[in-house]
C-alpha cells in the first residue's frame, strides 16, 4: 500500500471512530436533556414511574430511552479507540514526505475542537 493510501485509510478509521463517539455523546445529551427538561415524562418512559396528576399518560417519547445510553464500557472503548486512531493518524502523517501531502486533508491537531465540530 502506498504512503498516501495508508494515510487515507488511517484518516477514514479516525473519522469512523470519531463518528461512533459522537453518536454516544449525542445519546447522552438527549438523555440529559430529557431528564432535565421533561423529568416526569422521562421517568415514565424509562422507569414506568407516573408522577402525573390523575393518571395522565406520558408525553411523546422522542427517542429518549435509557436503552440508547451507552454503557460505561462502550463509551470507554469508543473514547480510547478514537484517541488511539488519532495517534496512528498523526504517526502516518508525520511519516509522509511533504511532496505526498499535497491534496490531503490535514489531520486535526486539537481533538476536543474536532469532536465538537459535529454540532
Amino acid at each position: 500500500m502506498s504512503d498516501v493510501a495508508t494515510y487515507q485509510q488511517a484518516f477514514r478509521e479516525y473519522q469512523s471512530r470519531k463518528t461512533e463517539l459522537q453518536r454516544f455523546i449525542s445519546e447522552l445529551n438527549k438523555m440529559s436533556s430529557g431528564a432535565q427538561y421533561h423529568i416526569r415524562d422521562f421517568l415514565g418512559w424509562n422507569f414506568h414511574i407516573n408522577l402525573e396528576p390523575r393518571g395522565r399518560q406520558f408525553g411523546n417519547q422522542k427517542d429518549v430511552h435509557v436503552s440508547h445510553w451507552p454503557t460505561r464500557e462502550e463509551f470507554d472503548h469508543a473514547a480510547k479507540a478514537w484517541i488511539s486512531s488519532h495517534g496512528h493518524l498523526m504517526e502516518v502523517w508525520r511519516s509522509l514526505p511533504d511532496t505526498n501531502k499535497d491534496g490531503l486533508q490535514t489531520p486535526p491537531a486539537d481533538l476536543t475542537a474536532d469532536l465538537r465540530s459535529y454540532r
